[in-house]
């Protein structure tokens, strides 16, 4: 995305119990609105506040980690995107309640914190991928969701039928990351109009984008050099 926009952006790392926020009137008014920006395909090392040596690719991030908190042990629970949400929002490793593939997502009867944000109080808006909540769990947890997802990354690279099929590698997009028809950076760009838009408080934005959607690697630098 565009690094301008990431100036409206902020990340909320929270490790207490989302039912505290059950408390009286005047702290409910207290309450912050929150920011998850959580995108896929997007390694530590992409950051120049952790270590990229490639100069000025994220220099709000860094802004950001030099006056907010940096995690340095901070590590997922599965390799894949299902099962690895599904720890991250109900606090369980995959394996309590069967969550080890990608399709086995988050039920009605399990708790999860977008659910109890919702229950007390909270407007949630989605913007992006669901792989996560059941369509049950969805309606229970999430106020808003718009369903714009990933960017242009071509077709498969393997045929049906060749070992590399299920690999998940692609031919690679033509589209630019800026570019406006990307689902990536038009759920980013709704979560910026929503902020403007004067919006239901306290609200919690969830951005599960598929990559990390930095086009100023394709601004300021040539293929060969990144």
């Amino acid at each position: 995305m565009p690094l301008q926009m990431s100036c409206y952006l902020y990340i909320c790392l929270f490790l207490i119990s989302l039912r505290t926020f059950h408390c009286s009137s005047e702290h409910v008014k207290k309450r912050p609105n929150m920011i998850f920006f959580f995108p896929d395909t997007l390694r530590a090392e992409s950051f120049n506040s952790y270590g990229s040596t490639v100069p000025d690719v994220t220099p709000n991030f860094q802004a950001f980690a030099k006056e907010g908190t940096r995690f340095e042990q901070a590590h997922v629970m599965h390799t894949q995107c299902s099962p690895s949400r599904c720890t991250m929002m109900t606090g369980r490793y995959m394996h309590t309640l069967g969550h080890r593939t990608q399709i086995h997502l988050i039920r009605a009867y399990e708790e999860n914190y977008w659910r109890l944000l919702k229950e007390s109080g909270y407007h949630v808006a989605w913007y992006g991928k669901n792989d996560a909540l059941s369509q049950a769990a969805f309606n229970l947890s999430v106020s808003e969701w718009e369903n714009d997802i990933g960017y242009d990354s071509g077709h498969n690279a393997f045929q049906f039928g060749e070992s590399g099929y299920y690999s998940m590698l692609s031919t690679g997009g033509k589209k630019l990351s800026n570019d406006t028809t990307n689902g990536d950076l038009k759920a980013v760009q709704k979560a910026i109009e929503f902020m403007k838009s004067n919006p239901p408080e306290p609200f919690a934005i969830f951005l599960p984008t598929r990559g990390g959607m930095f086009s100023v690697f394709l601004r300021t630098f040539t293929i060969q050099f990144i």
